[in-house]
């Protein structure tokens, strides 16, 4: 994390170096490298293992939106290890993730009985 964390300022400080030494004033060169390194940061701030979490929030509009649309705060959703149960059903709508993907313990396959 602290690795992480010194690649964004340095990536800044490479910025702000290149824009004076060639004179830019509105473009950034290395912004895609800056971009890259906070997603980075980003990442592994969260906590979240389950990759079908991740894929909820991602379909349903990233983190903010899910937290705007179920009252919490973008941060209480990114350390989640498993989505608590009353916002699975919630989820399912706002992403369209099956809740049996979400949550396999509360909701099982059903099994067909075979006669």
């Amino acid at each position: 994390m602290y690795f992480l964390a010194q690649l964004v300022r340095r990536s800044y400080q490479i910025r702000q170096v290149t824009n004076y030494r060639f004179g830019f004033t509105h473009g950034n060169v290395c912004d895609c490298q800056l971009a890259k390194c906070k997603l980075a940061l980003h990442r592994a701030a969260m906590r979240i293992d389950d990759p079908h979490i991740l894929r909820a929030i991602e379909r349903a509009g990233g983190g903010t939106v899910v937290a705007a649309r179920l009252g919490l705060t973008r941060q209480a959703i990114y350390q989640w290890r498993r989505i608590p149960a009353q916002y699975v059903i919630a989820l399912e709508r706002l992403s369209g993730v099956s809740r049996r993907r979400l949550r396999p313990d509360l909701y099982p396959r059903e099994r067909i009985a075979r006669r």
